[in-house]
């Protein structure tokens, strides 16, 4: 064959949320050849075994789905016909169509964790806003970067991203960059080739660890309890920045203290604004009230106090006992001093000084924190918010090496994600007790983030998971009868395993789309091929989470390397043509279609111009934004006490709270219960996809509980032998095998995340999803989810071992 047939085909890989940049060659329409796109200003050039495996063994592997396919037999019975896709478009939608007229909208339900392995979750979003459902769900976002962003928004008006080349402090928390972000690792290795510090905080000794100048090894699940301790230290100690505290933060506010409440302007001046909160004013010896508007005080030259008690005349006639946010923020963290936070977390009470004094005087500085934090079940909103203060009131909030504000997504470009009525949205389950994921909720803070000049609403809202699942089993508060699952196994991502198949069980149809026939698909109804962007499916990425800290108003565009197998369509043509079947309008017929409709504001007239003139729009970060117009927050300011979660009937400063089952919570337990789970992202997995995949099979062939030496001779095991693995939250037990590391504390382990197993029969117990799979083990009931958007707890859970 003459080179003259090989083409050079520009994409980006969609194995995990990085998008980095691929130059692939293909040959008589199959991957050859491959490399890293130097040009992709993030990627640079990198990528790792998981993109090479997507390339050159996706497109061609024999066990991707490639038909539409029609259940035969009883459901996971594994008995299938192949169907047309007209067939089964033509079938699910009638059966969508009269479950909804019995049931209504809402009785249909959508997975949207698609982002990743197979498509455009925007698709699916617009499908069920037009059939009228609010119960589009996720099983990743809550647990996976959404918490973290949702605090970030409530605490400043906008989520950020760490600027780690310009940092002279990186803190890596709960986070494994070295493997789960290693194009962002070479940055923080930068920094620290310049004199930049890097602290870890993590149970597990990474390879991330190995570079950091202080390692603090603390216990799963008490982030917390360490992040008000920095707190404690940086407050007392007076290293804060006390110009951006005093004039950025709503620090000098005041707040009634029976019963605890903000104070605002119409609260204590008749005729008073109620967006407007007050402060004391030492030279009138009065409350002063802060114009939102003009982002200045309605009295000249005030001299605003920052602690101390005052009593307040309201405008009912009555006298208020009140503080300031600072002084309930310093009584908040009082029993949090190093000594007494080292018990909770097991680090010595001098290293944690230590990592706070070196955080706060080597700046600018940034948190990079894991997903670790956010699944960490009642405690992981206020990780976040914690967090967010100890960026903002050391004055590291967006600066050049901090953590930068973003924009959003590209708002110059067209959007579609669909409508639907407030009284509908309303209905979404679990809105009523997990406020911050509602659409409502969300679109309150949008106004906020309007002021400042967000373009877009906030992109998490949505059902509550478990709500839906319960709701599938027991019909309240309403039926739940259908589920349509696109890029997603629940059975593996979602708490509660064995809760979830009895859900699944129940529905009256189930419509899986995907590359494999995962554990879910196999009770599915009908499982659709799918094909995925980037290398079987051109793609337009707007910005957003998912391409570090260059986020912004960026594009990226990949081209289609090779054609999907068989009949794989994409997901955006599988929810276009099922909803055209429904009577929605559908102007697209096909992604680029979409796209180019996209670009037209930015006057390119194709995807395909975008793609060859363009491909990676990234503007530079700006910074100090908030001094032209403040924050997107109701006072304009950074929030330390949240109004906005206040006015929701949630805590408005950063609490601590231990997991469900912890030594300190459940002693009892804990006596049966010795080990603590750590978790993280599987090295060359994603979650649990590409297990299929047999180059990255290779490097991991079997599920792998990592112990210290002491844990495995404690119970008679050796490296490789398959050990038991149960918890207090159910009946059921898995096995791993054990590895033995010596990374970890003798009370911690580690069990692998994500495990079925492909080349399993649905005989065989569905893939073995009930083997290894560790959300066999975990729970999703009220008191396991954190109480503001319903994050469920799979971290830091109490376990026990027995030699299997």
């Amino acid at each position: 064959m003459s080179s003259a047939e090989e083409t050079l085909k520009k994409t980006t890989c969609h194995g995990c949320t990085r998008r980095c940049g691929l130059q692939v060659t293909v040959k008589n329409g199959k991957p050859v050849r491959l490399k890293g796109d130097p040009s992709q200003p993030l990627s640079k050039g990198f990528f790792c075994n998981r993109g090479k495996a997507l390339v050159l063994e996706l497109s061609l592997d024999k066990q991707r789905l490639k038909y539409p396919l029609k259940r035969i037999g009883e459901r996971g019975e594994g008995l299938w016909e192949r169907i047309s896709w007209e067939q089964a478009l033509d079938e699910i939608a009638e059966k969508v169509n009269r479950i909804k007229q019995k049931y209504g909208p809402e009785s249909i339900s959508a997975l949207l964790d698609c982002m990743i392995s197979t498509g455009l979750n925007f698709a699916g979003t617009r499908f069920m806003k037009k059939l009228g459902s609010p119960n589009y769900f996720t099983e990743g976002g809550q647990v996976c970067y959404a918490n973290s962003a949702i605090m970030e928004m409530v605490t400043y008006g906008h989520d950020t991203a760490c600027d780690r080349a310009n940092s002279k402090c990186t803190i890596i928390w709960g986070c494994n960059p070295a493997i789960s972000k290693p194009e962002f690792f070479r940055y923080i290795k930068e920094s620290k080739k310049n004199g930049g510090k890097v602290i870890a905080v993590d149970p597990y000794r990474t390879e991330t660890v190995e570079i950091a100048d202080l390692w603090l090894q603390h216990r799963p699940g008490s982030s917390g309890a360490m992040m008000l301790s920095w707190l404690n230290v940086i407050i007392n100690e007076k290293l804060y920045d006390a110009e951006f505290v005093e004039n950025w933060t709503n620090a000098p506010y005041l707040v009634s203290l029976n019963p605890q409440k903000i104070l605002r302007e119409s609260d204590v001046m008749p005729g008073g604004d109620y967006r407007n909160f007050v402060a004391w004013d030492s030279v009138s010896k009065g409350p002063v009230a802060f114009d939102v508007d003009s982002l200045t005080y309605n009295t000249p030259n005030p001299k605003i106090s920052l602690e101390g008690i005052f009593h307040v005349r309201l405008t009912d006639g009555t006298t208020a006992k009140c503080t300031t946010v600072w002084g309930l923020l310093k009584k908040q963290i009082e029993e949090y001093s190093p000594e007494n936070a080292s018990v909770l977390t097991w680090v010595p009470a001098d290293k944690i000084k230590e990592a706070a004094r070196m955080f706060a005087s080597t700046k600018p500085g940034n948190f990079f924190p894991g997903f670790a934090m956010d699944g960490i079940g009642p405690n992981a909103n206020q990780v976040g918010r914690a967090r967010s203060i100890l960026s903002a009131i050391l004055g590291n909030l967006d600066v050049k090496g901090g953590q930068v504000v973003l924009n959003g997504p590209n708002a110059q470009v067209n959007m579609d994600t669909g409508s639907l009525p407030l009284e509908q949205h309303r209905k979404a389950l679990g809105n009523d007790t997990y406020k911050l994921w509602s659409y409502e909720t969300s679109m309150k803070l949008f106004d906020y983030q309007k002021r400042v000049g967000v373009k877009i609403p906030p992109p998490f809202s949505g059902a509550h998971a478990p709500s839906v699942w319960r709701a599938m089993k027991n019909g309240h508060p309403y039926a739940v009868k259908a589920l349509i699952c696109v890029g997603s196994n629940p059975l593996l991502s979602g708490a509660n395993a064995r809760g979830i198949e009895e859900a699944l069980r129940a529905l009256d149809l189930i419509v899986v789309q995907d590359l494999y026939m995962t554990p879910t698909a196999e009770l599915a109804d009908y499982v659709t091929p799918a094909a995925p962007d980037d290398i079987e499916n051109c793609r337009l990425y707007t910005g957003g989470p998912c391409t570090g800290w260059l986020e912004g108003h960026s594009l990226l565009s990949g081209e289609r390397a090779v054609d999907p197998p068989g009949e794989a369509r994409s997901d955006f043509e599988f929810y276009r043509e099922l909803g055209v079947r429904l009577g929605q309008d559908w102007p697209w017929k096909t992604d680029e279609e979409y796209y180019d409709w996209q670009l037209k504001p930015l006057g390119f007239s194709s995807f395909k111009e975008f793609h060859k003139k363009v491909q990676w729009d990234v503007p530079a970060p700006t910074y100090e934004k908030y001094k032209k117009a403040g924050f997107g927050t109701p006072s304009g300011k950074v929030e330390i006490y949240s109004s906005f979660l206040e006015e929701l009937g949630y805590e408005a400063l950063p609490s601590f709270v231990e997991p469900p089952n912890s030594p300190f919570r459940t002693p009892d337990i804990w006596k049966e219960y010795p080990y603590i789970q750590g978790v993280m992202r599987p090295k060359y997995f994603y979650q649990s996809s590409y297990l299929n995949l047999p180059s990255l099979r290779r490097r991991t062939p079997e599920p792998l509980v990592q112990m210290h030496p002491d844990t495995a001779e404690v119970h008679g095991l050796t490296e490789g032998d398959w050990v038991w693995i149960s918890s207090p939250s159910t009946l059921h037990k898995i096995k791993q095998r054990v590895k033995i590391f010596e990374g970890l504390d003798p009370q911690v382990i580690y069990p692998d995340y994500g495990w079925w197993f492909p080349e399993k029969s649905a005989e065989e117990g569905n893939h073995g999803v009930w083997e290894s799979n560790i959300n066999v083990l975990t729970q999703d009931g009220h008191g396991a989810c954190c109480p503001m958007i319903g994050s469920w707890y799979f971290n830091a859970n109490l376990l026990k071992l027995e030699k299997a």
